[in-house]
């Protein structure tokens, strides 16, 4: 199996080839046209799984809109990276962090799909997409995709990476209250996403990165299981993304009531694969998100064998990229790597893989190479 996750990334090439200028903007905010875009990629691509955009600002948003925050982020702002590292999106000036006004927070409202974008945020238009993507595929093998904030990175975006990061020293009790708000938000939209369809949810917590071994279970391993549990109920697999090196954390990770595990390419494959898939948990990766768009399609496919090679065969392995596709990435580049998983599986059933049976020259049509090359350029 091979599970890019495309994202943003299909945007220009949908774009290209249909004719139409959607906007990151547009996708983000309208359902219809997300579900287009995805579509697009899936139909064209023919891959396993399809996935619903990335976008980690909307949960956050949402928090925001339903406390009423006092100068809470413009829509616009939200398309704009800078807030979500410097500072965070909830707390504005005169409030205090204290375990009682925590417990007055307000959930966002995101099951629902009349909402208001400006009142209530975008959290729902990707369960709508969600929707969508139930209805086009349900009858077919295709299994679809979601994405949860988790709980930390949730609390270091409301917070602020730097706040997060100290609040969790100096007042563990009142972070963890915080974290046990932050909880229940990434299980109502994880669970919005397993009742409009979901074969699975990634629980993206980027911000893991910010954890040491001391407080990786409390801020960590225990939310996610709640997750975990609310989402088995319902019979949805449960996949685990933490970006940065999860190297010192392995072990307590092997803790996690996950199905399977998404790892970045600064973590050594075979130590991460040894350890975390002991427990019958699956690992995905490890094409290298950053070199996408820097390498040929033919170096791509030579780094793809390279991983078939060593883990082509072994229990538990899928074939993954390491985060989400960046947007200049060539529509070639997911294509070379698709061939070279299709002609390594033959390969492996004896098979003698002809240009006719090639994902580069058949599994497009009736779009052509020379076609695609265009719309890549």
């Amino acid at each position: 199996m091979w599970v890019p996750i495309i994202s943003f990334g299909g945007l220009k090439h949908f774009n290209q080839y249909t004719g139409k200028n959607y906007t990151v903007k547009d996708v983000a905010t309208n359902p219809q046209k997300q579900f287009e875009v995805v579509t697009f990629m899936q139909d064209t691509l023919r891959l396993d799984v399809v996935f619903t955009m990335m976008e980690l600002s909307c949960t956050p948003e949402a928090v925001s809109r339903a406390n009423r925050v006092v100068g809470a982020l413009p829509i616009e702002s939200v398309f704009q990276e800078k807030h979500v590292d410097q500072k965070g999106v909830l707390f504005g000036p005169g409030f205090e962090f204290t375990k009682e006004n925590i417990a007055k927070l307000r959930y966002p409202d995101i099951n629902r799909y009349d909402l208001d974008i400006e009142q209530h945020g975008r959290s729902h238009v990707f369960i709508e997409t969600m929707a969508k993507l139930w209805r086009k595929y349900r009858n077919t093998k295709v299994g679809k995709i979601g994405y949860a904030i988790g709980p930390f990175t949730l609390a270091a975006r409301l917070l602020g990476e730097e706040e997060a990061t100290l609040t969790m020293q100096d007042d563990p009790e009142t972070f963890g209250k915080f974290m046990e708000y932050c909880t229940e938000v990434s299980i109502r939209q994880a669970c919005a996403l397993a009742e409009a369809g979901a074969d699975a949810v990634i629980i993206l917590d980027p911000s893991t990165a910010l954890q040491t071994p001391a407080y990786y279970r409390d801020n960590i391993v225990i939310p996610v299981n709640k997750i975990s549990a609310a989402l088995h109920e319902k019979s949805v697999a449960v996949i685990f993304h933490g970006c940065g090196d999860s190297t010192p954390f392995l072990e307590q990770m092997t803790g996690l009531n996950v199905d399977a595990f998404s790892i970045d390419e600064v973590v050594d494959m075979r130590r991460a694969y040894d350890v975390l898939t002991k427990n019958g948990a699956y690992l995905i990766g490890n094409i290298m998100a950053s070199q996408l768009a820097q390498k040929t399609p033919a170096q791509l496919a030579e780094e793809t064998r390279s991983i078939l090679r060593e883990f082509g065969d072994k229990p538990n392995f899928v074939l993954g990229i390491t985060c989400e596709m960046p947007y200049d990435t060539p529509i070639l580049s997911i294509l070379a790597i698709t061939d070279a998983v299709i002609t390594h599986a033959m390969e492996q059933l004896d098979g003698q893989p002809d240009a006719e049976d090639s994902i580069m020259s058949s599994v497009l049509r009736p779009q052509s190479v020379e076609e695609l090359v265009c719309v890549s350029n």
